[in-house]
């Protein structure tokens, strides 16, 4: 009788603690509009405009399944290239993981002899393929429905922090080498 009833308070304290998402850490907000921002300036000694662009130019079609559908400008001569990408997300619930919807965004990067700036804004996410609300931009603090906690809210911002922290590892790698084609 005994062993039953511990087994099973054992699995109802599991899975709430599952449930319980620590909040997201403060993500990156704009000093002039108030909005996630993640960018940065980044020198790049001896590399030209033109060898910067080649180089962003060959990242987001590694890193993109689709680039010609995510880059919306491509502009050599300004040295600009600004893409509209999406991320996909996941919540975790009862020791599973459910699509949460996608998280959309504009990555701008600028390019000059010697340095670029990257721009990620406009995070804004959408319940699309979920069964989830689509809460919008991801500033927000509350989810504004019944059909997400806010630990499944935080969760989501974790994870698109995460994935933006990456992209910018990843794309300041791709900027800093030569590419294959400058052996």
């Amino acid at each position: 009788m005994f062993k039953p009833l511990l087994i099973s308070s054992l699995l109802a304290l599991s899975f709430s603690a599952s449930a319980q998402t620590a909040p997201a850490g403060p993500l990156p907000l704009s000093a002039e509009t108030h909005r996630i921002t993640y960018t940065d300036v980044v020198d790049v000694p001896g590399a030209t405009k033109d060898e910067l662009y080649t180089r962003a130019s060959e990242w987001f079609a590694k890193t993109y399944n689709s680039a010609n559908n995510v880059l919306q400008m491509q502009d050599r001569t300004a040295g600009q290239l600004v893409g509209k990408p999406v991320l996909a997300t996941t919540v975790r619930s009862l020791g599973a993981n459910y699509p949460a919807g996608i998280v959309k965004y504009t990555i701008s990067v600028y390019l000059k002899d010697g340095k670029y700036k990257y721009e990620i804004t406009d995070l804004v996410h959408d319940a699309v393929g979920s069964k989830l609300c689509s809460v919008g931009p991801l500033e927000n603090e509350k989810t504004g429905c019944m059909s997400m906690t806010k630990g499944q809210w935080n969760e989501i911002k974790a994870q698109t922090d995460r994935s933006m922290q990456s992209l910018v590892a990843s794309l300041t790698t791709a900027l800093s080498k030569k590419a294959a084609s400058d052996f």
